[in-house]
C-alpha cells in the first residue's frame, strides 16, 4: 500500500500498480472549480497502473472526467446519487 499526495510528483513506480483509489481534487485552494489538479492526478494514474490495473475514482457528479479517463483506459459508471459518482478505469 503506498500514500502518495497528488501535490508532489508521483513516486518511481511506472506502471507497476495494480489498483489506484482516487478521490480528485477540483479546487486549487480556494472556492472556484479548477480542474487542472484533477487532471494532473489522472495523467499520473495513468502512468503508474500496469496494463491491465484498475482505479476506483470517486468524484463529484457534475464533474465531466470520463472523457479525461478515457483518455487512459475504459471507464465504468458503478454508483452515482445526487451529489457523488463512482467509476471505474480499467487500463488496456
Amino acid at each position: 500500500c503506498l500514500w502518495w499526495d497528488a501535490r508532489v510528483d508521483p513516486p518511481p513506480m511506472r506502471g507497476t500498480c495494480d489498483l489506484a483509489v482516487v478521490n480528485p481534487p477540483f479546487h486549487g485552494g480556494g472556492t472556484a472549480v479548477d480542474l487542472a489538479p484533477a487532471r494532473a492526478v489522472f495523467q499520473a494514474v495513468g502512468t503508474v497502473l500496469r496494463p491491465g490495473g484498475r482505479a476506483l475514482i470517486v468524484a463529484n457528479r457534475t464533474l465531466p472526467w470520463e472523457r479525461d479517463l478515457a483518455a487512459i483506459g475504459s471507464v465504468r459508471m458503478l454508483r452515482q446519487t445526487h451529489d457523488y459518482k463512482v467509476m471505474l478505469l480499467s487500463k488496456g
